[in-house]
């Protein structure tokens, strides 16, 4: 039981975590995009 509930907390978290850097990367990226086709 223990081992499932971490396993499925530890899951969820990293799919948390993930998206929140895909925000920040995508937000990096799309100012340096924006600043080079500038």
């Amino acid at each position: 039981m223990l081992i499932d509930e971490v396993g499925e907390s530890s899951s969820r978290g990293g799919l948390k975590e993930m998206k929140n850097l895909g925000k920040k990367i995508s937000m990096i990226t799309g100012k340096e995009l924006k600043v080079c086709e500038e």
